[in-house]
């Protein structure tokens, strides 16, 4: 993905307009994980009828393999435990292995595969879903 398509994709998701909106959608969550007040990493999720969808999961690289990603997943799950989801839903491009990887660990199966636009531009997407029990 090109730098430019990187920037419009953030820009487009995470402009100031689209953050406040979601801050104050009930149905969506921004979790951010800032050890010692440095932002490392964010989770940005959705609640779609029993379904608890995770939109980005993003971990600086720096921080990456210390769990910070977990603890985010581990918080994101208990909102939408609080929601009574009865499954988690993650899209990640397939060309993100380190995103595939994440999601695998935390015990996701792939589901599906598609197309997904970003930036104008079209990139295979792989969907992962993770059941809830709730007993």
């Amino acid at each position: 993905m090109s730098r430019e398509t990187v920037d419009e994709a953030v820009e487009d998701w995470y402009g100031k307009e689209r953050v406040t909106d979601a801050i104050e959608d009930p149905l969506a969550f921004l979790l951010v994980a800032e050890p010692a007040g440095n932002t490392v990493g964010f989770l940005h999720g959705v609640l779609d009828g029993e379904t608890g969808v995770i939109l980005r999961l993003y971990v600086h690289p720096d921080h990456r393999g210390q769990g910070v990603g977990t603890d985010l997943f581990v918080a994101i799950r208990r909102e939408f435990l609080d929601h009574d989801v009865d499954r988690i839903r993650a899209m990640v491009l397939a060309a993100n292995e380190p995103g595939n990887s994440v999601y695998r660990h935390l015990g996701m199966e792939q589901v599906d595969s598609g197309e997904t636009i970003i930036g104008g531009d079209s990139f295979t997407e792989h969907t992962y879903e993770l059941p809830i029990e709730t007993s």
